[in-house]
């Protein structure tokens, strides 16, 4: 009986639906067919071909070779090469590097601080040296209490229970800044000078949150104000997967104990579902950014 077989290819490491990739299909060694992926939903394979087996090719991920029967409705392939897009080299007298990504805000996607560690961001060293870390800079909305916080960087570990899921693990505290406050009517860049703490990135992954404190009143007592007056932290477009933040589970509202990838899962669902590349307005990630030079070794 003759039966159709269908796909779609998504990123092995960001659950991102994959676009334009090359497909040949064999028999014995012998190239009976050759395409390209559909753009805008599942590749489905004529069930007049007959095969034995198939391969994925595209510029900057490693081709796969399957069998036919081990083809599933969904294609993980790998990437090739690893880009440092996640680097910007500014060439100024200095030659800072930036970590991070710089791009449009999303007013929606705010979020207020918290005591807890309830959400941040991963930020890779891809480098084979160290790295100074010179300045941290964030956004937020216009500032209504004085508020005391602080930025603490984790040690983190990153794995995958399931395709859909990815959870980060964090460590033990590398770091934390002292004390800071931001005063009322501060709004948008806040910019922290940070060579004084000597404070080094390593080699790998780190995990970084903003930890509130307190908030105080005019009275410089300590205060627990309402989510309008509460400081919240500007969010922007994100092209990776590196914001974690706890989830709500459905059933009971509580909140899930792990820290869960966010866009990790949205690319996951709409990969599977929709077939295609969620909109760029709904990968968010907090505004933040470190300058930093490499230690010379």
């Amino acid at each position: 009986m003759l039966f159709c077989q269908a796909f779609i290819p998504v990123d092995a490491d960001t659950n991102e639906f994959i676009e334009d990739v090359d497909f040949s299909l064999f028999k014995k060694g012998v190239t009976m067919y050759s395409g390209i992926t559909s753009a805008n939903g599942v590749t489905e394979i004529n069930t007049g071909i007959d095969f034995d087996s198939i391969s994925f090719t595209r510029v900057d991920y490693n081709t796969l070779g399957i069998s036919r029967q081990h083809l599933d409705s969904v294609v993980f392939l790998s990437k090739k090469t690893i880009y440092l897009d996640e680097v910007v080299v500014s060439y100024k007298k200095d030659k800072q590097l930036v970590l991070g990504e710089s791009n449009r805000f999303i007013k929606k996607q705010s979020r207020t601080m918290a005591k807890d560690l309830l959400y941040g961001m991963v930020l890779n060293n891809d480098f084979d040296k160290k790295l100074s870390v010179e300045k941290i800079i964030f956004y937020v909305e216009e500032v209504k209490l004085k508020t005391a916080y602080k930025l603490n960087f984790y040690y983190i570990e990153e794995s995958i229970p399931n395709r859909g899921t990815q959870i980060a693990n964090i460590g033990e505290k590398m770091f934390s800044t002292d004390v800071l406050y931001l005063m009322p009517n501060q709004k948008g860049k806040i910019e922290i000078d940070t060579r004084s703490y000597g404070l080094e990135f390593p080699k790998g992954s780190l995990f970084l949150s903003c930890q509130l404190i307190d908030y105080y009143d005019q009275d410089m007592k300590i205060i627990a104000p309402s989510i309008d007056q509460q400081t919240r932290l500007k969010f922007q477009i994100s092209y990776k997967t590196n914001f974690y933040s706890r989830g709500i589970n459905y059933i009971s509202k509580e909140l899930t104990p792990e820290l869960l990838n966010i866009n990790f899962m949205i690319n996951y669902d709409f990969a599977n579902q929709f077939y295609k590349k969620p909109p760029k307005s709904i990968r968010a990630t907090p505004a933040i950014i470190l300058c930093e030079s490499e230690i010379e070794e």
